[in-house]
């Protein structure tokens, strides 16, 4: 599974996919759906609690929070919550927002190495109850010891670790800037930089993987 900060960016590039060049609705309201995509991005991850409540943290990781489904749900039940807030947002914007925001989570761990059974992620539950990884994985196994809540956060930081936060800062990169690219297209030189940027970091991050998947 990717870390917070892979989740975050697509939560992020949700957010810009659907913002106005020039939005017309209050700042506040723009910072509450920034901050409910990044929120939302990463929501599938809370399946962690149930398991830090009965002391085996990775127990419900990767279940049914992980799945399509779940997420098309989730999706329809924070638009209707938001959409108290966020009166002079576009429905059709929030509604965007939400569903890429949480729809990018179990997409993104697809194409996330994993070490443990069961491999992958139940992405079309519950019309199949199938785990599905690709067999190109785009980041690689955050290492833990999920033995114990003691166990989990003593072992978090370490070297593979901190290797997965510098690829996915760089997948990041590549993303946000790639979108830049796009929404700029009518300021060329930005839009060219952008895209620059997005290609130069894209470039660190496949010479980055080389290692990692070498030695998962």
């Amino acid at each position: 599974m990717p870390l917070p900060i892979a989740h975050s960016a697509a939560g992020l590039a949700g957010y810009l996919a659907f913002k106005k060049a020039k939005p017309d609705s209050p700042p506040k309201q723009e910072i509450f759906l920034l901050g409910l995509c990044l929120f939302l991005a990463n929501l599938s991850d809370l399946d962690f609690v149930p398991g830090f409540l009965c002391g085996d943290p990775g127990r419900f990781h990767h279940g049914l929070s992980h799945s399509l489904a779940v997420g098309l749900i989730g999706a329809m039940i924070f638009y209707r919550f938001a959409g108290y807030r966020l009166k002079r947002i576009s429905k059709k914007r929030v509604f965007g927002c939400c569903l890429v925001s949480l729809l990018s989570h179990p997409v993104l761990d697809y194409f996330s190495a994993d070490t443990s059974k069961p491999f992958g992620v139940p992405l079309f539950w519950p019309f199949d109850t199938e785990y599905y990884i690709s067999p190109f994985p785009l980041f690689r196994i955050v290492q833990r010891n999920q033995e114990t809540i003691g166990t989990f956060f003593a072992t978090i930081l370490n070297p593979n670790n901190a290797w997965g936060i510098a690829v996915e800062t760089l997948f990041a990169g590549t993303v946000l800037f790639a979108i830049f690219a796009f929404k700029s297209r009518s300021k060329p030189v930005l839009s060219l930089s952008s895209l620059l940027l997005s290609i130069l970091c894209g470039l660190f991050y496949y010479s980055l993987q080389i290692k990692p998947n070498l030695i998962v």
